[in-house]
């Protein structure tokens, strides 16, 4: 392969990526959402451990052996490491424009994992948002940042429902709420690229 086809391959790359400007958000809102989850599993730890370590010391001493086996496998599940994936997808079923979230745990899916529970949200966009037409990815965007909001604003809601999208509507107050904080997102990544086009820090890079 010669320099100018490897030169050529990055700058197709390059120009595909500028669909995808929010993927540094998604992976923000990852985080987020990690800490935030850490910080309650820890409380909720902390204030639990206690109590289910009295139970396992009465079930030692009194109980069965199936007993003893229930009781360690909820402490064992108490203190085990949660992670939550935020990741984005696409789907060829959707017949609209609108984007969907979608939330399971491969505790409840029926993994072998038994050190850690893997919790994913899944935002879907609709495939036919990727065709290159500009309306399409403007839409493609708000829809991006319009979920990425409801993680962030919403969670609690997209957590205990499970299942956010096919078929159930978010509260009109908090579908305004997260198309206010996609539209903020949006203008403070449009100020964002202004700002290093005029200060032309890109030369340094």
């Amino acid at each position: 392969m010669t320099l100018e086809e490897i030169k050529e391959s990055t700058r197709e790359i390059h120009d595909s990526s500028m669909k995808y400007h929010l993927s540094n958000n998604v992976l923000a809102v990852n985080e987020f959402i990690q800490e935030r989850m850490d910080e309650a599993n820890r409380k909720h730890y902390e204030k639990s451990i206690g109590p289910q370590m009295e139970k396992l010391a009465d079930v030692l001493l009194k109980g069965s052996d199936d007993e003893i086996k229930r009781v360690r496998k909820e402490l064992e599940d108490m203190h085990s490491k949660r992670f939550y994936n935020v990741r984005v997808r696409y789907g060829d079923n959707i017949h609209d424009d609108f984007a969907r979230i979608n939330y399971y745990d491969s505790n409840r899916e029926g993994s072998n994992d038994k050190v850690s529970f893997h919790h994913y949200l899944d935002i879907i966009i609709p495939i036919h948002l990727l065709r290159g037409e500009s309306d399409n990815l403007r839409k493609l965007r708000e829809q991006l940042g319009h979920e990425l909001a409801h993680l962030v604003l919403h969670l609690e809601d997209v957590l205990v429902h499970k299942y956010r999208g096919y078929g159930q509507k978010w509260p009109e107050n908090k579908e305004d709420e997260a198309s206010e904080w996609a539209n903020e997102i949006l203008r403070l990544r449009r100020q964002r690229y202004e700002e290093i086009c005029q200060s032309r820090v890109y030369e340094q890079w």
